[in-house]
């Protein structure tokens, strides 16, 4: 018998063929990060600029967070590389992964 956590990890997600639902919730949760990360850094970095210091503990996180964003934008980029994309190539149509292509880069834009 398969626990809740295995039978959730071998769904098939409807939006990215091919694609295992625990691999997509790992990116989309990235995004999540990323953005906390980015949020943090700004916040840092103004209180940074507008008082001339930080404390030690903000100093750190300051210089540490980037290290910690190439880090997880290294890896997701992985994942997209070596199961995300490859599966959607096998999985859709040229017109469909154009499709594909255009919401994503709209969604950037």
């Amino acid at each position: 018998m398969l626990a809740a956590s295995d039978t959730h990890s071998t769904r098939k997600s409807p939006y990215f063929p091919g694609c295992r639902n625990d691999v997509l919730s790992r990116l989309k949760r990235d995004h999540g990060d990323a953005d906390d990360f980015h949020a943090s850094f700004d916040w840092l970095y103004t209180e940074w600029i507008s008082s001339g210091t930080l404390e030690g503990s903000e100093q750190a996180a300051l210089l540490a967070q980037p290290t910690s964003l190439k880090h997880l934008y290294a890896h997701h980029i992985l994942i997209e590389e070596n199961e995300v994309f490859p599966r959607a190539a096998l999985a859709l149509d040229n017109q469909s992964l154009a499709d594909k292509g255009r919401q994503f880069s709209s969604r950037r834009k």
